[in-house]
């Protein structure tokens, strides 16, 4: 399914305090309602009204804010380099870096092509949406996609390049971008063995070279934990 061009809705994320309680936790952009819990720091997600409890690894690394699809700083990426030509968004400063090692890797006979950018907030909603109607745990769901505000997707600065599961390891754009991707601020940030507990995403790629882009990444988690 394609990226949602429609406004980010606001994120359903609550921190609760420790003890039992009646205190309303902020909703942002929602409804107050009385939550109850027992665990000091809880975050919650909002899905059709019903709240999860936020699991690690992602405890502690929502993004409170997104970019509205509409905005300038979003761009669509060459149909010619996305899957099946799908209208793929990102940041203006990931588009042109990603061009260039795009442009790089053919003239060493690898081609790099993007099956996802911009995920909206809803998007990943309706992924769990759909999941937990098929009677999938939430904590199971999470090991393997971002809960609602937690994906880097929605800074419009990671990419999800094909084959965008186990079977990228060890391809050609897998080696060559283990080896070049940095000359061009590309990282892998779900890396293998990573110290958060993240899953590994060999075919996940996140441009963090345009310093605009990294103030912001920056300032997002200093109002989350503000």
């Amino acid at each position: 399914a394609e990226p949602s061009r429609q406004p980010a809705a606001a994120l359903p994320i609550a921190t609760v305090g420790g003890g039992w309680t009646d205190e309303k936790p902020r909703l942002i952009g929602g409804p107050r309602k009385i939550i109850r819990s027992a665990v000091p720091g809880q975050e919650l997600v909002a899905i059709d009204g019903e709240y999860f409890a936020v699991p690690p690894p992602w405890l502690g690394h929502s993004l409170p804010r997104v970019i509205d699809p509409r905005h300038p700083g979003l761009v669509m990426l060459p149909r010619e380099i996305t899957f099946e030509e799908k209208e793929i968004y990102v940041t203006a400063a990931t588009r042109r870096a990603f061009l260039e090692m795009v442009a790089a890797a053919a003239r060493d006979g690898v081609r790099l092509q993007v099956d996802s950018g911009y995920r909206s907030a809803a998007y990943q909603r309706a992924i769990y949406r759909r999941r937990l109607a098929e009677g999938r745990d939430f904590a199971e769901i999470s090991k393997s996609v971002a809960p609602p505000g937690y994906s880097e997707h929605m800074l419009g600065l990671a990419l999800d390049l094909v084959p965008s599961d186990w079977s990228f390891k060890d391809t050609p754009a897998d080696r060559w971008l283990n080896a070049n991707a940095g000359n061009f601020s590309f990282v892998q940030t779900y890396p293998d063995k990573n110290p958060k507990g993240f899953a590994w995403e060999p075919w996940h790629w996140k441009y963090v070279g345009d310093g605009e882009a990294v103030s912001r990444e920056a300032a997002l988690r200093k109002d989350q934990q503000s």
